[in-house]
């Protein structure tokens, strides 16, 4: 059988030795796979490696999880983490750039969502536990479909793992919500008025059953 291809992004670390390599968690792999696709790992280095990209026939683009990231509102009195990648990020602001020219769907998760929102000139409000007083690492919380474009209305639980969140003011005005907290302040999920781009906010890779992701996924790549 020939599955559909599409490429994940991966997160930036250091070794012992203090090289720079690229990782992916295995989840993701088996995750998209069960949907049937083929993933490709995209590393983050951007010298011809756009030449790479127009070489293959992606199905789509995932915008995959893990850290932080600084290309966002500099006004709000609020720390950064140490944990940012700016390499990665300037990869998937032209690997965004790159997908919207050639028509190649996007999905992000988490860390992937904000991105995508700072990439269209929205915010990001850093940690929420002091910001807003709502805590979402690691913790499951429910979120409700305001938006019917990838999944009918409902109530649904989802994980949390982001120390950041995006707040409905803080959304890029290309992009609306269709998946908000049950308390009604931190984004859940967008998607874009008028590219084939959408997000959210928790990992359904991780999850040990379907959720959700899955209608938003099928119906991004497949269209």
């Amino acid at each position: 059988m020939i599955y559909p291809l599409i490429g994940i992004t991966s997160r930036i670390n250091k070794n012992q030795h203090n090289r720079v390599y690229d990782s992916l968690e295995h989840s993701y792999g088996a995750y998209f796979k069960s949907l049937g696709f083929l993933s490709l790992i995209l590393p983050n280095y951007s010298d011809d490696f756009i030449d790479v990209l127009n070489a293959l026939d992606l199905t789509g683009i995932v915008l995959s999880g893990g850290g932080d990231i600084s290309n966002v509102d500099k006004s709000k009195d609020l720390p950064l983490t140490d944990d940012l990648d700016v390499v990665r990020e300037q990869f998937e602001f032209e690997l965004l750039t790159w997908a919207i020219a050639n028509h190649v769907p996007v999905f992000g998760i988490c860390r992937g969502m904000q991105l995508i929102n700072a990439f269209f000139g929205g915010n990001l409000t850093k940690n929420l536990q002091k910001a807003i007083g709502i805590d979402h690492v690691n913790a499951k919380h429910g979120i409700r479909i305001i938006d019917d474009q990838y999944c009918q209305e409902q109530i649904a639980q989802v994980n949390s793992f982001h120390n950041h969140g995006i707040l409905i003011d803080d959304l890029a005005d290309c992009l609306k919500p269709f998946a908000i907290s049950e308390d009604n302040h931190v984004v859940e999920a967008i998607y874009h008025h008028e590219q084939s781009i959408a997000a959210v906010q928790w990992h359904p890779e991780r999850n040990a059953s379907r959720d959700l992701a899955e209608n938003v996924i099928l119906k991004l790549f497949n269209n």
